[in-house]
C-alpha cells in the first residue's frame, strides 16, 4: 500500500484529529474550476461533499443511479472494498444540490456520471502468496485536480478525505452509530469507531452520565 503522505488524511489517521472542510471552502474550490468540463467537475466535487463515498465508489455513478424523489435527490452508490450498495437521499434544498441534480440529468442512463475524470492506470502489486497482482486504479487523476481545486489552501485535502470529513461532521452533529454504518455503507460499525471517538458532541454525552 503507498505511504498516505497527505498531511489533512495523515492527522486524522494518526492523531484523530480533523479539520474540516466547510461550505465556504467549498465554494472557493468550485470556483476554482475551469475549463470544458465545469459543469462536470462541479457536479463530482458536489457529489463527493455530500456522499463522504470513496473516490471509487462516485466515479462509477450512473446517470440513471441519480433520481428526484419529491424534495429529495436520491443517489445509488455502489459498494466497493467489500462495501455495501446504498441510496443516499440529499435535501435538494441543500447549497448547490440542484446544479448537481441538474447536471446527472444530462447523462445518459449507462453512462457514468464523471467519465473525463476516471483514470485508466494500471497498479501492479505482489500479493502476500507471492502472485503477481494489478489492478485498474480509477481515482489516480483526481489527486491532481483537488490540488489544483483547493490550492488556495495551505494543506489541500486529497480525494479520499472528504469521506471522513462528512463522517466526522455526522458524527459531530449526533449521528447514532447506525446512521453512519448506513451511509458509510460498512457492514459492521467497527470502521465508524475512529468517528465517534473524534465526536466531542458523544464525548459530552458521555460525560454527562459520570457520577
Amino acid at each position: 500500500m503507498a505511504e498516505i503522505k497527505n498531511k489533512r488524511y495523515r492527522e486524522f489517521l494518526d492523531k484523530g484529529e480533523i479539520e474540516y472542510i466547510e461550505m465556504d471552502h467549498m465554494d472557493k474550490a468550485l470556483s476554482n474550476i475551469k475549463g470544458s468540463k465545469v459543469r462536470e467537475g462541479r457536479a463530482l466535487l458536489i457529489c463527493a461533499y455530500y456522499t463522504g463515498a470513496r473516490p471509487a465508489e462516485y466515479l462509477q455513478i450512473l446517470g440513471k443511479d441519480v433520481r428526484r424523489n419529491n424534495n429529495y435527490i436520491t443517489i445509488k452508490v455502489k459498494g466497493v472494498k467489500n462495501g455495501l450498495t446504498r441510496t443516499i437521499n440529499i435535501p435538494l434544498s441543500k447549497k448547490h444540490m440542484k446544479e448537481f441534480y441538474d447536471y446527472s440529468q444530462t447523462v445518459f442512463d449507462n453512462v457514468p456520471l464523471f467519465h473525463h475524470y476516471i483514470s485508466r492506470y494500471e497498479r501492479v502489486h505482489i500479493s502476500k502468496k507471492g502472485k503477481i497482482v494489478r489492478y485498474k486504479e480509477v481515482s489516480t487523476n483526481l489527486r491532481y485536480w483537488f490540488k489544483k481545486w483547493f490550492s488556495f489552501m495551505q494543506n489541500p485535502p486529497n480525494p479520499y478525505f472528504l469521506r471522513h470529513n462528512r463522517f466526522s461532521s455526522l458524527a459531530e452533529s449526533g449521528a447514532s452509530d447506525r446512521d453512519l454504518t448506513l451511509i458509510k455503507g460498512c457492514k459492521t460499525a467497527d470502521s465508524i469507531t475512529p468517528y465517534i471517538h473524534l465526536s466531542s458532541a458523544r464525548s459530552k454525552k458521555v460525560g454527562r452520565l459520570l457520577k
